[in-house]
C-alpha cells in the first residue's frame, strides 16, 4: 500500500518560527510557569477629546435630570390638588375625628326656591299672597317683583291705581302705576 523508500532519507530541517521572537524578561524556575503576560505598550499617538466635550455631555445630562425633577414635583402637585381623596381620610378609622384639621370644604348653602322664575322666594311670595306658580300673579304685564320691588304697585291688582290702564301698560308707555305722572319725570327747578 504505502510505498517504503529503500534507502534511509534525511528528515527535512523543520523552521523554527520563534527563532526571532525575543525570549521572555523573567520566566519561573518551575516547569509549565510562565510570568504574567505583560500589557501591551501604550498608544503614544492618543490624545484626549476636547475639554468641553466632557462639560457639555455634563450640562445635558443635568439638564435632562432637572426637567425630570420638575415633571415629577408637578405632577405629584397636580395629582394631590385634584385628588378627591385625601390620605389622612382613608387612613382615619370610622368614628374618629382626624388629628389635622379637614381641608373639606363646606356645600355652598342651598338657594332659596324660586319656582316661577320672577325674582321672588317661594317663601316672598308666600308672604305677599302671589302665587309661586306664576311670574305675574294678576296678569297685568308686569312680573311679581318688579310690581312689589321696583314699582312699589299691587302684584295682586291689575289695575293699581284704578285708572283704566294695566300696570303693565302704564309701565311700558312711561307712566307711573301708583298714580298720576310719569315714571322718569324730573322735577322742576325753582
Amino acid at each position: 500500500m504505502f510505498d517504503e523508500p529503500s534507502s534511509p532519507q534525511k528528515p527535512a530541517q523543520v523552521e523554527d518560527i520563534f527563532a526571532q521572537a525575543e525570549p521572555p524578561a523573567a520566566s519561573s524556575s518551575r516547569l509549565g510557569e510562565t510570568s504574567p503576560p505583560q500589557p501591551p505598550a501604550a498608544n503614544l499617538d492618543w490624545t484626549p477629546p476636547p475639554a468641553g466635550s466632557a462639560r457639555r455631555w455634563l450640562k445635558w445630562v443635568g439638564l435632562g435630570v432637572g426637567v425630570l425633577i420638575l415633571a415629577g414635583g408637578g405632577w405629584y402637585l397636580w395629582s394631590q390638588s385634584s385628588s378627591s381623596i385625601t390620605p389622612a381620610s382613608v387612613s382615619e378609622p370610622l368614628g374618629e375625628t382626624p388629628s389635622s384639621p379637614s381641608t373639606e370644604t363646606t356645600p355652598p348653602p342651598a338657594v332659596p326656591e324660586d319656582t316661577d322664575g320672577d325674582g321672588l322666594t317661594d317663601t316672598e311670595e308666600a308672604s305677599l299672597g302671589t302665587d309661586p306658580r306664576r311670574a305675574d300673579s294678576d296678569e297685568d304685564g308686569l312680573f311679581d317683583r318688579e310690581e312689589s320691588v321696583i314699582y312699589q304697585s299691587n302684584p295682586l291688582q291689575f289695575d293699581t291705581d284704578g285708572d283704566g290702564y294695566s300696570d303693565g301698560q302704564e309701565v311700558q308707555n312711561g307712566y307711573s302705576p301708583v298714580g298720576p305722572g310719569r315714571l322718569l319725570e324730573l322735577p322742576s327747578g325753582s
